[in-house]
């Protein structure tokens, strides 16, 4: 059972469908930043596209090289 409620409410110590007890989770709080949806969003909205560009090929170039030792070795 999920339950959302402000931080500063008290938390509900019984379950209202089977009366069992309720543990209190904290998760992430979700922030809108700007026009963005997520931090990742407003970060990577702030490359050029020629910056985007240069970043994904450096990822695959990083994934490609330990699979190219793992073929050179064996």
């Amino acid at each position: 059972m999920e339950l959302r409620h402000r931080i500063d409410e008290s938390p509900s110590s019984t379950c209202a469908a089977c009366g069992g007890s309720l543990t209190r989770l904290f998760t992430v709080p979700r922030l809108n930043v700007g026009s963005h949806s997520s931090a990742t969003a407003a970060r990577y909205a702030k490359l050029t596209q020629s910056e985007e560009v240069a970043r994904v090929r450096a990822e695959l170039e990083a994934v490609k090289r330990p699979r190219r030792a793992e073929r050179d070795s064996g």
